[in-house]
């Protein structure tokens, strides 16, 4: 159901080094992070753009850093991209949190097909499917 089984991340962010390691035991996620422990009831998602239903969360696990994040998702607007050297009907989504803004784009089918974002130090980002 798209929950989250177990995780385990260790990421080396310019000199930061983070560790995180999760597992689900009896509808209890267990989180070990660098910033501590914590459980969490019920179904734990990450920020896993492919898996469009995860815009349906309220909040997501930041397998970086092992931090449960609060998440706000709305829908912006249908759209049409050039994907695959076709144009297609897409639907667009942002996701808000604290820190972060992200747009994404999936089409009828539900395939991901863009993504854009700011950096911290205002540089954009944007992956999308040629």
């Amino acid at each position: 159901d798209s929950c989250l089984n177990s995780i385990e991340s260790s990421t080396n962010d310019d000199g930061e080094k983070f560790l995180v390691a999760g597992v689900e035991d009896k509808g209890i996620f267990k989180i070990k992070s660098s910033l501590g422990y914590e459980e969490v009831e019920g179904c734990v998602k990450t920020f896993a753009y492919w898996d469009k239903e995860f815009l349906d969360s309220e909040e997501l696990l930041n397998s970086q850093t092992g931090e449960i994040v609060d998440i706000d998702v709305s829908f912006i607007a249908d759209e049409k991209l050039l994907v695959r050297n076709k144009i297609i009907d897409t639907k667009r989504y942002e996701v808000k949190t604290d820190e972060f803004n992200i747009d994404l784009w999936y089409s009828d089918k539900n395939e991901w097909v863009a993504l854009h974002s700011t950096t911290q130090d205002g540089t954009k980002l944007r992956y999308q499917i040629k």
